[in-house]
């Protein structure tokens, strides 16, 4: 046999498997069935419940502390918050900007900058320990 003719035989061959692994592909991705569809269903749309730790702990008084009492309580406790590395202000606004952006913390634009002054002081100072 030509060198040729095997070049020729290995492209037809070749594109023979591309059809039929297309065609496969194809067939796989169009089948549904109704448990599938449930399946799949109940995957995105899981029941998550989830029961947070009471705490009576709040912010110490400062200016700030009305509005992290009121803001950073709605999911997190005082303590955990306080036990945080000390960070500048710019660094808080940027965590704080974070909780705004990324898990639709309710906290208003105009609150950001007086709460990271006062966790910045805070932390710093040691009164958080």
């Amino acid at each position: 046999m030509r060198r040729s003719d095997v070049i020729w035989a290995t492209a037809v061959v070749l594109a023979a498997l591309l059809v039929a692994g297309a065609r496969q592909l194809r067939a796989e991705n169009t089948v549904s069935s109704p448990e599938m569809t449930a399946r799949q269903s109940a995957a995105r749309w899981g029941k998550v419940s989830v029961e947070l730790p009471a705490s009576v702990t709040v912010f110490p008084a400062g200016e700030g502390a009305v509005i992290a009492n009121a803001q950073c309580l709605i999911c997190h406790s005082a303590g955990m918050v306080l036990r945080q590395p000390a960070q500048t202000q710019e660094q808080w606004k940027a965590t704080i900007n974070k909780m705004r952006s990324a898990y639709g913390a309710p906290l208003p634009v105009e609150q950001v900058d007086a709460l990271a002054a006062y966790l910045s002081r805070l932390i710093s100072d040691g009164k958080g320990s």
